[in-house]
């Protein structure tokens, strides 16, 4: 008798998921298996390879073959391919997975197409109606860091960091409705980002994304002149803040100053926090007078203009701004005072060159203005009497919080308040970075060396977060229509906890206790018994639309 017990976890939930939507018959499709691949096609190796990143949340190659050893029974029924080897997941088959997907970019445009669209159908994402709320995109970037020669895509760059790594530029485009993920723009690591928006608009709408009427959200970058034209010469629509270069930092001072003098204030923005009941204040808006912008080619567009003042960041920063103050003055007076082991300063050149670059570090040279007198004693450094600029700091105090946010969005569509609550949600964007870098996918940093290679494999990890994100949606709307809005069972170490807004991570690790132990006889009888399996599995299973039996195993007893 053979006895085995293979630790299955989520992987049913994963594979019955994928499969649901048809991916690897949609892969196979547009990427028909050649005479001389063996074993399981593409659409089913690719499967696997999603089955085991959103598994183990892990891209890398060389454990998989490892992964699969242990769970070959599994993957054979799960994969329905009774010859089944753990070979067929090894590295150097999964890097010819990546040759294969990386050969044809028309192809996986084509691919990526039908893909998004069969999602949008599958998940009801598409309201197919031109009134009531837009439909709203945002789009953003970051990077991605290697340890590795500066060459290709890898190159020096600008990155939040601060690590002097190469580096590659993604852009990423995702859909507000189910926070989904559409298109992934991949380039080197030293472009700027203003110009990257156009490309990747261009490459949404080949990938599914609708041409028409739709809000495109970014941050200051997507709202420079050019970009703005182009979305409004689409037929869509742009929100974001303005930077200084279209929105002058006296203009905006001309703009409080108009705000304060008009008979109605600037309207409180009420916003409810994820798990509070109760709404609370988080911003003043005011819609200012339209201006014109006109475009390359002499179209001339209305658009909207609103002061906005965020509460907490004015808060912070009027408080920051008292302490770069005092901060700057105790240093300033800390230097001109004589010290054992320190130069002591006695000129005129020398005092203002040290006041200037303390105050250039907390960045108030502009809010002090000084009197230095040189001392008569030589051993004795020179005195020095900063004066605060009351009108200018009353201007600071005045801009603290306040930006300028611009829309070509019509006023039945977008109102003063939607605007700010609509940029509000910008931080789901980076809730992907944070997936595709860190959390589900683990990105960085990126080990594979052949560039080809590297835009397949984040193409499939592309896959990987739009499913991610899409069980998660699934879960939290079917969570919201039940009478009992929260799960428990999901904390480890705390099993009463409720969790009203659950993770797909969360959820899937709640089935790692699960295990199946196969059974092999003497005479050749094969039986599986299924352990591990709780009320809040079917539960769980039930809300992510899975039947409650994608346990049940052909064998079983």
């Amino acid at each position: 008798m053979l006895i085995k017990a293979e630790p299955v976890g989520d992987l049913p939930a994963i594979s019955r998921l994928l499969q649901s939507t048809g991916l690897s018959q949609r892969v196979d499709k547009h990427y028909p298996t050649h005479h001389l691949w063996q074993g399981t096609s593409i659409g089913k190796t690719l499967e696997a390879f999603l089955v085991y990143i959103l598994s183990e949340n892990d891209h890398r190659l060389y454990n998989v073959e490892d992964w699969a050893l242990g769970l070959e029974r599994t993957l054979s029924w799960l994969l329905d391919e009774a010859d089944f080897q753990a070979a067929y997941l090894s590295d150097d088959r999964l890097g010819s997975l990546l040759d294969y997907l990386s050969k044809d970019d028309e192809r996986w445009m084509s691919f990526q197409r039908d893909h998004n669209q069969s999602l949008i159908r599958f998940y009801d994402l598409d309201n197919g109606t031109d009134q009531g709320p837009l439909d709203t995109v945002r789009i953003d970037s970051t990077t991605a860091q290697s340890h590795r020669e500066t060459e290709g895509i890898f190159q020096l760059g600008h990155n939040a960091t601060g690590l002097a790594l190469p580096q590659v530029k993604l852009m990423l485009l995702a859909i507000d409705k189910a926070n989904l993920p559409l298109a992934l723009n991949v380039v080197a690591g030293q472009n700027s980002d203003d110009k990257l928006y156009v490309p990747a608009l261009e490459q949404a709408w080949e990938q599914g994304l609708k041409s028409k009427g739709v809000l495109v959200v970014g941050d200051r970058k997507l709202c420079n002149q050019y970009n703005m034209c182009f979305i409004a010469d689409s037929g869509n629509y742009y929100l974001g803040p303005l930077a200084q270069r279209q929105y002058s930092r006296e203009e905006l001072m001309q703009a409080r100053e108009w705000i304060e003098q008009q008979q109605e204030p600037a309207e409180r923005v009420m916003r409810q926090a994820a798990g509070s009941k109760d709404s609370q204040a988080i911003a003043l808006v005011k819609e200012l007078p339209a201006r014109e912008i006109i475009s390359a080619d002499g179209t001339i567009h209305t658009q909207r203009l609103f002061g906005v003042c965020s509460l907490n960041l004015r808060k912070r920063q009027v408080a920051q701004l008292e302490q770069r103050c005092q901060t700057a003055c105790q240093e300033v007076r800390l230097r001109f005072t004589r010290n054992r082991g320190r130069k002591t300063i006695k000129s005129v050149e020398e005092a203002e060159r040290t006041i200037n670059k303390i105050l250039d570090k907390h960045k108030v040279a502009h809010l002090y203005s000084w009197k230095i007198t040189l001392s008569q004693d030589p051993a004795e450094p020179c005195s020095v009497e900063l004066t605060l600029d009351e009108q200018q700091n009353n201007i600071e105090q005045q801009l603290a919080g306040w930006r300028v946010m611009a829309t070509n969005a019509p006023s039945d569509r977008l109102s003063a308040c939607e605007v700010v609550l609509c940029y509000w949600e910008e931080y789901r964007i980076e809730q992907h970075f944070h997936l595709l870098l860190t959390k589900c996918t683990s990105l960085t940093p990126i080990f594979l060396k052949k560039e080809n290679r590297i835009q397949a494999m984040l193409r499939i990890l592309m896959l990987a977060l739009q499913y991610y994100n899409l069980w998660q949606y699934t879960i939290r709307q079917t969570l919201k229509s039940e009478q009992n809005s929260y799960l428990t069972n999901l904390v480890p170490g705390n099993p009463g906890r409720k969790v009203e807004r659950p993770t797909t991570s969360l959820v899937l690790s709640a089935f790692r206790s699960v295990q199946m132990i196969y059974i092999m006889t003497d005479d050749h009888k094969a039986s599986v018994h299924l352990q591990g399996i709780e009320e809040h599995h079917l539960r769980l299973l039930k809300m992510m639309r899975l039947p409650t039996d994608i346990y049940r195993h052909p064998w079983e007893a």
